[in-house]
């Protein structure tokens, strides 16, 4: 395994079925990024997210954001995470979605690599807390507390990996 992104494909035997993931090794001095995609990424939560999951439509998304993030990146030597509330059963749809939006400059740019975290349930659960609770905060926090404890665990003296972090709510 080596910095940055590994491509994983794990087969089991006798059955032959497969799973590709990637997996994301950093750092720890590494400073990291969050990045919430609905509403922050897409230009709304709702109409984000119907569009890229259920429509496959990647055309939906905030004008510039793509070269923002790019120049981020090269500028300040930062590594991005994806974080959403979106239930684990849409986690392929979403990244489809992150690895096919493509900005509207020439080159046609994707945004910048880095691992998918969502929320640990099913799609009626998802939706209840985040039409019904508004609980997607705290779902989110739980997330990025997990990362913040396996940098510690890691070695890392800092109080949190992470130097940004964008969304579209002042919970966010």
């Amino acid at each position: 395994i080596h910095m940055g992104r590994n491509k994983v494909h794990c087969i089991q035997t006798p059955s032959g079925s497969s799973v590709r993931f990637d997996i994301y090794l950093y750092n720890l001095q590494d400073k990291l990024v969050v990045m919430d995609i609905d509403g922050t990424i897409t230009r709304s939560d709702l109409t984000g997210y119907i569009q890229t999951v259920y429509l496959g439509l990647y055309s939906y998304i905030h004008d510039g954001i793509i070269d923002f993030l790019h120049t981020l990146q090269s500028k300040h030597h930062l590594k991005f995470i994806y974080l959403t509330s979106r239930p684990m059963g849409h986690r392929k749809e979403t990244f489809n979605f992150l690895k096919g939006v493509r900005s509207a400059t020439v080159g046609g740019k994707t945004l910048p690599a880095g691992p998918l975290f969502t929320a640990k349930t099913r799609l009626m659960v998802a939706l209840y807390k985040e039409v019904v609770t508004r609980e997607t905060a705290s779902i989110k926090a739980s997330i990025l507390q997990q990362v913040v404890d396996i940098f510690k665990k890691g070695g890392d003296m800092r109080p949190s990996p992470f130097v940004a972090g964008w969304g579209n709510k002042v919970q966010e």
